[in-house]
């Protein structure tokens, strides 16, 4: 799924919103592969993982990381980036993390971003990234400073939706 540059922004999909919490281990939600497949219709997905997942711990070298993400899509050219979503509870705590964003939003040259975590959202927003909260409406509203610029119920329709924006936005330009 490795795509070309060229081809549309980075949007950036948190490992979270991609699997489910399965007692025995993550595995990936039945839409996983659509969603994927879709966004790469649009732009460039790029998956961020961190060092934990649900509480349960990772491979701990990058190149593990990237490979256990990998295998459990079953795609060996899925783009995966190790990033951990900074948390951000405190003002004292945005600056860095907006930094985060900033390179991470740089080095994917990405436009979006697909998070479950309500702290995310402003810190990512500050870094010019345009942010789709999946999950409940109004969930982590209280930590939340900004509001995303969508809150979707499930990953379908967050990727529903940037399809319906880059629809409409291609019908303008012509």
């Amino acid at each position: 799924m490795r795509t070309d540059p060229s081809k549309g922004p980075g949007i950036l999909v948190a490992l979270e919103v991609l699997v489910v919490d399965d007692s025995a281990s993550p595995r990936p939600l039945d839409s996983a592969g659509t969603a994927l497949d879709r966004l790469a219709w649009i732009g460039r997905p790029a998956v961020l993982t961190g060092h934990e997942l649900f509480g349960r711990r990772l491979p701990e070298t990058v190149g593990d990381r990237i490979a256990w993400v990998r295998a459990t899509f079953g795609q060996d050219d899925l783009d995966v980036h190790p990033f951990d979503e900074p948390e951000v509870d405190r003002a004292a705590e945005m600056a860095h993390a907006v930094e985060q964003w900033t390179e991470v939003r740089e080095h994917w040259q990405a436009a979006w971003l697909l998070t479950s975590r309500a702290t995310s959202v402003g810190a990512a927003r500050r870094a010019d990234l345009q942010v789709v909260r999946i999950g409940p409406r109004g969930a982590g509203a209280a930590a939340a400073v900004e509001r995303p610029d969508y809150e979707a119920r499930d990953l379908l329709d967050a990727v529903g939706y940037l399809l319906t924006r880059d629809a409409f936005a291609a019908g303008r330009s012509g």
